[in-house]
């Protein structure tokens, strides 16, 4: 992994359900992870798609409030890479890779030790998460390739209520130690409800979210991506149709469906109240709905650009900020690619507040870390942008993989970006050693500027007074 300072350039973006039997699941492979601090990565059998991160125990929205038991063996959270060779002959696996994550919350800066907070072990970590961490479990997920990705956690809290089909699920987990979490895996036309952890993998139920024309498995009509609502009690789902859908978890079911895209949807965010789903789309526009009836809120139109005479189509949106900002990446026909930030007016509509050049390149992926700090945003030339939300400023380029970057994603308490790619690999990066690498250029330059201005003054002042 190398990392390069970039230059700063800105500018003012009815299905039917089919229930599997957990029972009737295949037995997991167990996989050690071979790493080494100057080689944060684990190699698959197949090219992955999407990754998706996801705290095993407390909040499954990664609040950073929750304090785990102590002591505890099992990871804190876990970590699911998903790809494929797809249908026909390939001779490609179908994989889901499901990998322990140990979380050692970032200590003060007045108290922390040389060491600590250091998810590899070194430092004060909780008994048995160095050993955790390495645990992978590698299951075969049949005959489609799995291409985006949703996780939260099973249980939000002990003792609060459970859905039947989760609670089902759960009994198949019989070591109290294991905190699955629940996966949205999305694959060609169908979506599967599953229970995970590193040691095992339990489908709940699967379900057509989009139609094809005469059940045509060669089909370019697929499902695009996938999100939980903050309930816990539905899911939505976007298709290459423009088709944008609320599901029921326990039933499976469609509750309703939000019209008015007119092509593909690439992303969807839902805000931290659960009120508001955000979907960004190919058709030039991302929209606001209302979470409880599908209604039409507003509707966002990309910034128009000097010189270009068609419109950006919306590539991502995330909300950040308690819902009081949202982060869209957006691509001109060009393919240059730009991330803008928008902010909170009146009658649920937001305006934008700046919009900065990420890349000469269209973006393949798009996420923000749990805090709402930070943005990640992958590009085909093998390589991850890094982001502040606060003024959009760049704060690395990490190029870390050796083919196209599929997927990004973030570990709790921003510590790591996690990314996947078409070079059949998952791999991380420390977010704290390039934050405070951004933060010595830019204190450096300040101080050139400051000593330069200084200089003229001077020169100025002997030379005139």
């Amino acid at each position: 992994m190398t990392t390069t300072p970039p230059p700063a350039t800105s500018s003012s973006s009815s299905a039917a359900a089919s229930p599997a039997s957990p029972a009737a699941q295949p037995q997991p492979q167990q996989a050690q992870a071979q790493e080494k601090d100057d080689d944060p990565s684990i190699s698959s059998e197949c090219p992955l798609y999407c990754v998706a991160c996801c705290r095993g125990s407390g909040n499954g929205d990664q609040d950073q409030d929750h304090d785990d038991e102590e002591g505890a063996a099992e990871p804190a959270a876990v970590v699911v890479a998903a790809g494929g060779g797809g249908r026909g002959g390939t001779g490609v696996p179908n994989l889901v890779h499901v990998r322990g994550w140990p979380i050692v919350p970032p200590q003060p800066a007045a108290t922390a030790k040389e060491g600590e907070g250091d998810v590899k072990g070194k430092g004060k970590a909780k008994k048995g998460e160095a050993e955790a961490e390495r645990i992978m479990g590698v299951h075969d997920f049949g005959g489609v390739a799995v291409r985006n990705v949703a996780a939260r956690m099973a249980v939000r809290k002990e003792k609060s209520p459970v859905l039947p089909c989760i609670e089902k699920g759960l009994s198949e987990f019989s070591d109290p130690r294991e905190k699955p979490v629940l996966l949205l895996l999305g694959a060609e036309n169908t979506c599967t409800l599953a229970l995970a952890s590193p040691t095992k993998f339990v489908k709940l139920g699967s379900v057509v979210t989009v139609a094809r024309p005469d059940n045509d498995p060669d089909s370019e009509i697929e499902q695009k991506v996938v999100c939980f609502d903050r309930s816990g009690e539905r899911f939505f789902t976007g298709s290459t149709t423009g088709e944008l859908c609320c599901w029921s978890i326990d039933s499976l079911s469609k509750l309703y469906e939000c019209k008015g895209h007119q092509k593909q949807i690439v992303s969807l965010s839902c805000s931290k109240s659960g009120t508001m789903l955000a979907s960004a789309s190919f058709d030039n526009t991302c929209r606001i709905w209302d979470t409880t009836s599908g209604k039409l809120l507003s509707t966002l139109l990309p910034v128009k650009r000097p010189g270009v005479c068609t419109k950006d189509a919306f590539t991502g949106c995330r909300f950040i900020n308690n819902d009081t900002a949202l982060l869209t990446t957006e691509i001109r026909p060009t393919k240059a690619c730009y991330l803008s930030k928008w902010l909170a007016a009146k009658d649920n509509n937001f305006a934008m507040h700046k919009s900065v050049l990420v890349a000469k390149w269209s973006n393949t992926c798009f996420d923000t870390s749990p805090s709402g700090k930070y943005a990640a945003i992958g590009v085909p030339e093998n390589q991850i942008f890094l982001f502040s939300t606060h003024n959009l400023s760049r704060i690395a380029c990490i190029e870390n993989h050796g083919f196209i970057v599929t997927g990004v994603s973030f570990a709790p308490y921003d510590t790591h970006v996690l990314s996947v790619g078409l070079d059949n690999a998952l791999r991380w990066a420390k977010v704290e050693p390039l934050v405070r690498a951004h933060r010595n250029r830019t204190g450096c330059a300040y101080i050139s500027l400051s000593l330069f201005i200084l200089l003229l003054a001077m020169l100025f002042y002997y030379l005139f007074l």
